[in-house]
């Protein structure tokens, strides 16, 4: 977890019973989270600053990344002016399964993304781009059926 509050507070006028009243108001903070596995960036999103290594952890699980937290050998919290690194180095097997996905171009394991992509494509004419995914998406299914 990272040191200090994750919230701001923000000075207001409300109006309350036909009249100004000056309060203020907690308001959570956000920056940009990168999600790293072995030194290639999987995901980016806004969060906020705190619990990160558990975030990762559970990022990795619900992915499908990794199938246990022990198969994360060593998390790094990197901080910067854009945000926040959540740099994650995976043990073994896990490594050379993520490598694999990421030569096959595989986005998310989930295929989220390719599903995202694919729509986006093919509803822009961009029929290349869009056949592109179907790939990733073919050998995901492939894999789930056997």
């Amino acid at each position: 977890m990272m040191g200090g509050s994750t919230f701001t507070r923000h000075r207001e006028i409300a109006w309350r019973g036909g009249r100004t009243t000056p309060t203020s108001r907690l308001v959570a903070e956000e920056s940009a989270v990168a999600l790293t596995y072995n030194g290639s960036t999987h995901a980016v999103m806004m969060g906020t600053p705190a619990d990160l290594e558990d975030f990762g952890v559970g990022f990795s699980l619900t992915e499908g990344i990794i199938g246990r937290a022990s198969e994360i050998g060593s998390i790094e919290l990197i901080s910067n002016e854009l945000g926040m690194e959540v740099r994650m180095w995976l043990d073994g097997d896990r490594a050379s399964t993520l490598a694999a996905w990421l030569s096959l171009g595989v986005f998310a394991s989930s295929q989220t993304a390719n599903d995202v992509f694919l729509g986006i494509h093919a509803l822009s004419g961009q029929w290349q781009r869009a056949l592109s995914h179907l790939l990733p998406l073919a050998a995901f299914l492939l894999g789930r059926s056997l």
